[in-house]
């Protein structure tokens, strides 16, 4: 029997959101990892009941057990996911420190990617090349960050973006890692799948476990089946993806060089 791997949708392992502004307003906690400079404030584990009871995509029950139609039907939609040009990425993450939602336009390949992240309160304008982040947003969240309030004041300026060195993990800067999500979903064996559902607007679900998480693939109606939309559940965080596929690969405009900060170094 084939082992599961899990599957990391948005690297929730190392997503944290609190009050923890000054104002006594919330704002973000970006986690880190110890390489990376931010809060140590974070949120204490809480059960959610209705994130850890809660299924996607409306399905319900366990689903029935898996055929070779339904791991041949799982293949043919990651083919179609591996041999696109681009996506547009929607995403949202729920757990009980918070939640938040993102927009991303990425290339086929993962590598390069822009769009927007929404936390409570604030938002992220995100450009990534290759393995370069460059991330927008307020004074107050790059305050909460931890830059020096000198260079966050200047950070936080309209348009003006931090580029963060390729040793910093990008989901500590930006939440949201979509090199990573790509990569995995193309690492995927169809074989792990255990169970299928038939979701009431004609699309097929697909469950996998492992270990401590349960991933959901949803695939659209035949004859072509694409993989269309994720989600994954594990430690009381509730992830979904939505996936739109793009003709061509998205041109990624980068910041002028007269509008970037670069990040000092942690």
């Amino acid at each position: 029997m084939t082992k599961a791997r899990a599957l990391p949708l948005l690297l929730i392992s190392v997503l944290a959101l609190s009050a923890c502004s000054a104002d006594g307003q919330d704002g973000p906690t970006p986690s880190a990892s110890p390489s990376a400079s931010a809060p140590s404030t974070s949120p204490e584990p809480s059960e959610s009941p209705e994130t850890e009871d809660a299924k996607p995509f409306g399905i319900q029950g366990d689903g029935a057990e898996i055929t070779a139609d339904g791991t041949a039907r799982l293949a043919a939609a990651k083919e179609s996911f591996e041999s696109a040009a681009g996506f547009t990425l929607q995403g949202s993450a729920e757990s009980s420190g918070g939640a938040l939602s993102w927009e991303m336009t990425a290339s086929g390949d993962g590598s390069d990617w822009t769009g927007t992240v929404y936390l409570p309160q604030q938002e992220l304008r995100v450009r990534h090349t290759e393995a370069t982040t460059w991330v927008s947003a307020s004074e107050e969240y790059w305050t909460l960050f931890g830059l020096p309030e000198e260079l966050a004041k200047r950070a936080g300026e309209p348009d003006q973006f931090v580029v963060f060195p390729r040793d910093v993990p990008v989901a500590t800067v930006s939440f949201v890692d979509v090199s990573t999500l790509v990569q995995a979903i193309k690492m995927l064996d169809p074989a792990t799948a255990s169970h299928t559902h038939d979701a009431a607007d004609g699309t097929v679900v697909f469950t996998v476990e492992a270990a401590d998480q349960t991933t959901w693939l949803q695939t659209s109606a035949n004859p072509t089946p694409r993989l269309e939309g994720l989600a994954s559940r594990a430690a009381g965080s509730l992830n979904a993806v939505v996936i739109t596929y793009l003709d061509s690969a998205p041109t990624i405009e980068l910041p002028s060089s007269d509008r970037v900060i670069i990040a000092p170094k942690p």
